[in-house]
């Protein structure tokens, strides 16, 4: 069963003004692995130039088809938008037809610890990990010689969802280095490298 053709709409705003050509929806229907972009258009303005409720129309497809999405947008001065903010999770979800948008609730198959960002790093950096299930995990920074450092969490953690956990790490007083950080859960344990240059 098809139905008929649905709108998306978000609202981007800048004192700047949007950038009207930089308002892409990109889109991944059912399974299909791969992500379109569809240029939205400004469909009401609001206070700032080119500011406002942006749509674009999603192609035909049947009703209750998961749509993963995310909207992204440019300024004049070049700052960038996204939604979902990429911090929080990677896209949304529409079931086609229904009416409302979901968070992505899909849990990672697995563990993993990402490389730190920025790397190296000034003062401080973001580091993020998945895990499949909620459970205990502890996150800490060890120096080159293997001293304990610094304790980043040390607790319960809830299942990453469909993006990883981040954790932010502040440096502090210590000095220039390298240094490690572990993941450690009942089940798993990684290491990487980080390097702080003051």
């Amino acid at each position: 069963m098809s139905s008929s053709q649905v709108s998306l709409a978000t609202c981007v705003f800048s004192k700047n003004g949007i950038n009207p050509d930089s308002t892409l929806l990109f889109i991944s229907a059912g399974t299909d692995p791969v992500w379109t972009g569809i240029r939205m258009t400004l469909d009401s303005a609001v206070q700032f130039p080119t500011s406002g409720r942006y749509t674009a129309l999603l192609p035909p497809l049947p009703v209750g088809t998961p749509v993963r999405f995310y909207i992204i947008s440019r300024d004049s001065s070049g700052r960038s938008y996204t939604s979902p903010p990429s911090i929080h999770q990677p896209y949304w979800i529409y079931y086609y037809g229904n009416g409302s948008v979901n968070e992505a609730l899909e849990l990672p198959a697995d563990y993993a610890l990402e490389q730190n960002f920025p790397n190296p790093f000034n003062a401080g950096t973001w580091i993020q990990y998945s895990l499949p299930h909620r459970e205990r995990v502890s996150l800490k920074v060890y120096n080159v010689i293997g001293q304990l450092v610094a304790v980043i969490l040390d607790g319960s953690s809830e299942a990453g969802g469909s993006s990883p956990e981040i954790a932010y790490f502040n440096a502090g007083g210590l000095p220039s280095g390298v240094y490690f950080y572990r993941l450690t859960t009942p089940t798993f344990s990684a290491v990487k490298k980080m390097v702080l240059v003051r």
